[in-house]
């Protein structure tokens, strides 16, 4: 390993020690998201048992790759809005000037013609594409939209950018200015963080668990050896079997009608391969082995 190497590799460990030192330590973008509930990786019982160092956040593949191409997304970004890339400069670690715990590290600034900007950059598989709309815009999902808009909150940025690389195969930037819309999302993020940090954190009281897979898995790991007894209730736990209940008669009644509606595709396609509808094409072909799949455009939500 080189000593670039090895220097980085020391960067980045002091990196996560700082940030997630339970006196040094400070909500990061990443982790303003989990802590509103936005984020699809992270919850804020994940992120209060990561600062708490009661489990470590392992270093993946996606997460290594995704940093080696930094620079690259950058140098991209440079081309994108016609500037030398040595006109980027490595953010630092920016705290509240108030609120210590509220902080960020940008990945770049810029000294643009409309003032500072905050650029984040990022990677991503070509299945997570549909996170992102049409470069030049601001259509990203409200996760990112929220990490930029934090970072140009704390760095005192007029613009927000989010360059992102998809797939290997293509680029996308975004653009986000500090309107009142994103101020007022801004605002109520930092307050939902400071609870969790007051209310929970320095607590010491781990905040409600959420749907995520992540939760379940530090619910899992937690109690990987059960015994034979059973505890009493109480009345928080009656509360949530009784809403169970109806949710789970709730989504058979749910589910009953989906497939109803499955059918119907079925009976109009018939013999056809599908059909062209104005919400997309449902398909219902047969797959290698002659059985048939039906097929649906439909985004969650519609």
């Amino acid at each position: 390993m080189s000593s670039i190497g090895v220097r980085e590799e020391d960067v980045r460990a002091e990196w996560l020690r700082v940030r997630n030192d339970p006196v040094e330590g400070y909500l990061g973008a990443s982790d303003i998201a989990a802590v509103c509930g936005m984020s699809k990786w992270s919850t804020p019982r994940h992120v209060f048992m990561v600062k708490k160092g009661l489990v470590t956040v392992e270093d993946n593949l996606p997460m290594k790759v995704g940093r080696m191409l930094e620079p690259l997304v950058a140098q991209e970004f440079a081309d994108y809005v016609g500037i030398p890339f040595s006109d980027l400069r490595k953010g630092e670690l920016t705290r509240h000037h108030k609120y210590g715990f509220l902080g960020c590290n940008p990945d770049y600034l810029w000294d643009s013609p409309e003032g500072l900007a905050n650029i984040q950059c990022k990677t991503c598989g070509q299945y997570a594409s549909g996170d992102f709309g049409q470069s030049g815009t601001d259509e990203v999902k409200d996760e990112y939209l929220l990490q930029s808009g934090y970072e140009m909150w704390l760095t005192g940025a007029k613009i927000g950018y989010l360059p992102i690389l998809i797939g290997n195969a293509e680029f996308r930037v975004f653009k986000f200015t500090w309107t009142e819309t994103m101020q007022a999302i801004v605002k109520h993020a930092a307050e939902e963080a400071r609870t969790f940090w007051h209310d929970y954190f320095l607590a010491n009281v781990p905040p409600p668990l959420m749907g995520l897979d992540v939760d379940q898995r530090l619910v899992t790991d937690m109690y990987r050896s059960p015994d034979d007894t059973l505890v009493n209730s109480n009345p928080d736990i009656e509360k949530e079997c009784k809403g169970f209940a109806e949710l789970q008669a709730e989504a058979e009644k749910l589910e009953a009608e989906i497939n109803r509606r499955k059918n119907v595709f079925r009976e109009f396609i018939g013999n056809a391969s599908g059909v062209h509808t104005t919400e997309g094409i449902v398909t219902w072909r047969p797959d290698r082995n002659g059985k048939r799949s039906l097929r649906l455009p439909f985004k969650k939500g519609l």
